[in-house]
């Protein structure tokens, strides 16, 4: 398996950690990459904003002190941003800034604008399956690979998949730099899950591939799908966009994955929701919402139905198993 980026290895510089923040951006996600990091001196972190001026986050609070991104260099770093971002401005000031790091990553939608300054071509990303995935099918390359789990590094490139795991990549982060015990007990002192382990610069060979259209129609569908997780568009509308007939999408759909377009989504919108179950305390009337179900229940008899449990159980097992876990590593 190859090794990780040697940055990303024990060291006795700190790593130098640049952390953009877009207005908008979820506290969650900032609040979930710098909690960790900031508990051990092998991180230095500063945090930028693209003028240096202070950012107003998705929840209304201000968080200034910041830093200007075009005065920032180091080692890493990380866009965080949320859907929708004002991509073409900050796309090129974040194309023009990463040269003067050595490891450039996302969480959620700061994931679409590295997308768009040509930043993750070739490169396979943690799939972002919430509403904080990327934003449009435009700013998805055709050489963009997708893979299934929170955290990914695909050399030199970093992604957390939603804001909810962007403590998860914190977290491999302090497990890559530090080890195992230190992410252990960092995740106990502030109450999170078990560290995600350290990203591989590739896939196992027995991780079993995610589905990928070979017909570029059908591509441009499931973007649009996994942009719009919390508020799905049907099918007749993903037609009308690509200029298809809805008969026409789905007879491509079933010809590659044997099932409409309809079917394909709400296994996306599940899917979805056990990552938030699992990686996140959200109520489940809140996964619900965020997954585009009207309500708990109706996500429950649909996750059962795919599943064959409750979404409430699977948090059972979920928290069991972490349970289990810290203790092992205690």
């Amino acid at each position: 398996m190859p090794a990780l980026h040697p940055l990303l290895t024990p060291a006795q510089a700190p790593l130098a950690v640049t952390i953009l923040v877009l207005p908008g951006t979820r506290s969650l996600a900032f609040a979930g990459l710098v909690d960790p990091l900031s508990r051990h001196d092998a991180f230095a972190l500063r945090p930028v904003s693209a003028t240096g001026r202070a950012v107003t986050l998705a929840d209304g609070s201000e968080l200034g002190g910041l830093g200007a991104l075009r005065e920032a260099g180091g080692d890493c770093l990380i866009v965080l941003a949320p859907p929708g971002a004002e991509a073409r401005e900050s796309a090129r000031a974040i194309a023009r800034a990463s040269a003067r790091f050595a490891i450039v990553g996302a969480v959620g939608g700061g994931l679409a604008l590295l997308a768009q300054a040509g930043l993750l071509e070739g490169r396979t990303i943690a799939c972002p399956l919430d509403d904080d995935g990327l934003p449009a099918p435009f700013a998805i390359p055709a050489r963009l690979r997708f893979a299934d789990g929170a955290v990914r590094l695909d050399g030199d490139r970093l992604s957390a998949a939603s804001p909810g795991a962007a403590a998860q990549l914190a977290l491999a982060l302090i497990e890559a730099r530090i080890g195992a015990e230190a992410a252990a007990e960092t995740a106990r002192a502030l109450g999170l899950g078990p560290a995600a382990p350290a990203p591989e610069a590739e896939p196992p060979e027995t991780e079993a591939p995610r589905p990928e259209a070979a017909d570029p129609r059908v591509a441009a569908a499931i973007a649009r799908m996994r942009a719009s997780i919390a508020d799905p568009p049907s099918a007749a509308e993903i037609a009308r966009d690509l200029n298809l007939s809805p008969r026409r999408l789905e007879g491509l759909f079933r010809a590659e994955f044997g099932t409409g377009p309809g079917g394909f989504a709400l296994n996306l919108r599940l899917e979805a929701a056990r990552e938030l179950l699992t990686d996140t305390r959200m109520a489940v009337a809140d996964i619900a919402r965020a997954t585009g179900f009207s309500s708990a229940g109706t996500l429950a008899r649909a996750f059962r139905g795919r599943y064959d449990q409750s979404p409430s159980d699977l948090r059972r097992r979920a928290i069991s198993q972490t349970t289990h876990g810290l203790a092992r590593r205690s």
